[in-house]
């Protein structure tokens, strides 16, 4: 039997407007509106999976019928693909509230009280000497050294890119290509970026592998460290390398 439950979501803009969105995913009105709700969405809140759609998904309780809540159905077996392991690094997103466990919106932080003018001028000073000059030396002696150094590191260092391709084998066939690219995706890293499109390769007798691409900044990030991230996904089975190629 599915757990009947309500679940809330709470959230702030910057301007300090808030909105809360509720659904009642124990009645067949509750779950419709969650359903038109993830029509062009992914995640309730931004493009990224978090603590948010994990409590949606402890609410829902198991998947609903998929040809009367198609979106539902999908957010769910999407979220519920993550091990425990890969959910607990996942952001906090916004406050919830599902069944008996309420967490409150934070009220917003109290601005921080003005510096008096002295201090906001000695901020400044100490923002505008980057080369940690004397404070004990005389200023007009000292400035022309200060704005001497900057020429010396006008040229700045090439930032080097190598875009990537490699092949992704789902755990299970017949498989979802599509959840599995979505899952693919939510990988972030500092100096890598997704490409467009991933493509699609059909291997025979209706099993198919994911051909992905991406970019990577060669000093931030190694195409070993992108595999091995890919590796850890609950949909992948197995992952190998494609081609190299250099930019710049």
């Amino acid at each position: 039997a599915r757990k009947k439950s309500k679940f809330s979501v709470q959230t702030t803009h910057i301007t300090m407007v808030s909105f809360t969105l509720s659904f009642d995913f124990g009645t067949p009105e509750g779950l419709a509106a969650f359903n038109e709700f993830l029509t062009s969405r992914s995640y309730l809140v931004g493009f990224a999976p978090t603590q948010t759609d994990l409590a949606a998904a402890e609410a829902l309780g198991s998947a609903p019928d998929a040809a009367t809540y198609p979106n539902v159905a999908r957010f769910y077996k999407h979220i519920t693909s993550f091990k425990a392991a890969a959910t607990k690094k996942w952001a906090a997103g916004v406050a919830t509230s599902n069944g008996a466990v309420t967490a409150a919106a934070a009220a917003p932080a109290a601005a921080a009280p003005a510096k008096k003018a002295d201090s906001d001028s000695e901020s400044d000073d100490d923002d505008d000497d980057l080369f940690g000059g004397d404070s004990d030396d005389d200023g007009a002696v000292t400035a022309p050294v200060k704005k001497a150094a900057p020429a010396k590191k006008a040229k700045k260092k090439k930032i080097e890119k190598t875009q990537l391709t490699f092949y992704v084998n789902p755990e299970e066939a017949p498989a979802d290509m599509a959840a599995l690219e979505e899952q693919v995706r939510t990988i972030e890293m500092e100096g890598l970026l997704w490409g467009i499109e991933f493509g699609l390769i059909d291997i025979g007798y209706g099993i198919q592998r994911l051909h992905a691409q991406c970019t990577i900044v060669n000093d931030l990030v190694g195409m070993d460290d992108v595999l091995d991230k890919v590796q850890e996904l609950s949909l992948v089975g197995s992952v190998s390398p494609g081609t190299m190629n250099r930019l710049g």
